[in-house]
């Protein structure tokens, strides 16, 4: 198992956190140094939101997670405080509990160990700041930069100061008690992990969240080992409880090399007074926080006084707009009253005009039969006109037929040529009554009745032919 095969985010992490969660991943490497063809159960109590513990190991461990918060994720197991683990005996190979134990109180803790040692099969992993007076004298010290940086103390630090910080010596016998075979070791030198802190509140304050930040805790997590000196003050404390003597030895052995008498690079006392005028810096920060503030607050009550003087421009423009709109109301409801009025005119207009339009289409109808009439009274005057020009071809035929008759004819010949003569000058007059007619097929009733009339004068000539003409041949026959 490769020992620091971490990514860059992982790097990043915040001096402390990285710090911790490296040797949970040293430790459980130590028991677990190969991989098996079962995975490896892993209890995570009080797992957090973060995942952390993830980001530390294989994937050939599985982790369950737990917590007395779900932070959004039903897959996390919700916890009870002071209730029994809802979980079965030796049920994980190991249980870790990271940072939980100085937010239980002391009545608590007891309970807490026994629970967890129950539910492991070989480990039972407690992590925690270790409660000597030089750790809490530190914490104090922190949270005093934290109010001359942020104006407020660490929540997380006030909590570690009303339960009391665990001690590892009590931890281990609380194991022990158990029925494991325990052992605590030290990690994180107390001058570093306040240094690093307080550099982690200042660069948060000026920078926040961002690349800065994270460049300063990768350059601390890849320079600075995991290792505990002797001799030198630590912050926090890994109590191991395990089932074995064997599991025990094995986690020594493996551990031995993270155990270094080398000297600390700066001396305590130095790195406190460096931390205190470093802390001055946050001092200044704060005061040119403030002075923003009050610039900031400043600009708000400016702000507020434009917004007030805009809202009253707006009450005064929605008066005004009011006033155009009920006036525009007004208007409306005129040119509605306007508008019905030239509808009603129009609709009447538009009925009069059906009206005068059905008329005339019944005028047109009539004048249709009229035309239909005239032009029936017409193919009658052709067909008279017809037997008119037969009877005058039979006349022709006659009148030869006369000259060849008798002297004594000639006076009754000269009566029918003077009588030819008028029924020529009668034909042509028909004829210039029929051109007549054909022109007046467009014009008024008056016209037509006046052809009627004309054609009774016709027929009545043609009666008196027809008569003529009958004596005529009635004589010639005798």
């Amino acid at each position: 198992m490769k020992p620091f095969d971490f990514d860059n985010a992982t790097y990043s992490l915040q001096y402390d956190i990285f710090q911790r969660y490296r040797l949970v991943f040293e430790i459980i490497s130590a028991l677990f140094n190969q991989p098996t063809k079962k995975n490896i159960r892993i209890l995570d109590i009080g797992c957090g939101k973060e995942r952390l513990t993830e980001k530390f190991l294989p994937d050939h461990f599985e982790i369950i997670r737990a917590d007395v918060d779900q932070f959004g994720d039903k897959s996390t197991i919700l916890l009870t405080p002071n209730e029994p683990l809802p979980f079965s005996d030796n049920e994980f190979d190991v249980v870790i509990a990271i940072d939980v134990l100085e937010h239980i109180p002391k009545a608590g803790r007891d309970y807490f160990i026994k629970e967890t040692s129950r539910v492991c099969n070989r480990m039972n992993l407690l992590c925690y700041p270790e409660g000597t007076d030089d750790v809490q004298k530190t914490e104090n010290r922190l949270s005093e930069y934290s109010t001359q940086v942020f104006g407020s103390r660490n929540n997380f630090l006030d909590e570690h100061e009303e339960f009391g910080l665990p001690k590892s010596k009590v931890t281990n016998k609380k194991l022990e008690a158990c029925g494991l075979k325990a052992m605590s070791i030290n990690a994180i030198p107390l001058d570093m992990w306040l240094l690093l802190g307080l550099m982690d509140f200042l660069f948060l304050s000026l920078y926040g969240d961002g690349h800065e930040k994270d460049s300063l805790n990768a350059f601390a997590n890849r320079t600075l080992p995991p290792k505990y000196k002797k001799g030198c003050a630590h912050y926090r404390a890994f109590t191991i409880g395990v089932r074995t003597d064997d599991d025990l030895k094995t986690i020594q052995s493996q551990l031995g090399h993270l155990e270094t008498s080398e000297p600390s690079p700066i001396d305590f006392d130095f790195c406190l007074t460096l931390c205190d005028k470093i802390a001055n810096i946050g001092d200044g920060i704060r005061e040119k926080n403030n002075r923003e503030d009050s610039v900031r607050r400043q600009i708000e009550i400016d702000h507020a006084s434009i917004l007030d003087t805009l809202k009253d421009a707006l009450i005064a423009k929605e008066t005004h707009i009011g006033k155009l709109e009920t006036d525009h109301q007004l208007r409306l409801k005129t040119l509605t009253q306007d508008h019905h009025e030239a509808l009603n005119q129009l609709t009447a207009d538009y009925t009069d005009l059906s009206k005068g339009y059905e008329d005339k289409e019944r005028h047109i109808k009539k004048l249709e039969t009229n035309q239909a009439q005239q032009q029936e009274a017409l193919a009658a005057i052709q067909t008279e006109y017809g037997n008119l020009a037969k009877g005058y071809e039979d006349k022709e035929r006659h009148i030869k037929k006369l000259e060849t008759n008798q002297v004594q004819q000639q006076e009754t010949l000269a009566a029918i040529q003077t009588e030819y003569g008028n029924l020529a000058k009668g034909y042509e007059d028909k004829e210039r009554h029929i051109e007549k007619l054909e022109a007046a097929f467009s014009k008024e009733r008056e016209t037509l009745i006046q052809y009627y009339e004309d054609r009774e004068a016709a027929l009545g000539l043609t009666d008196i032919l027809r008569k003529y003409w009958n004596s005529t041949f009635n004589k010639n026959n005798k």
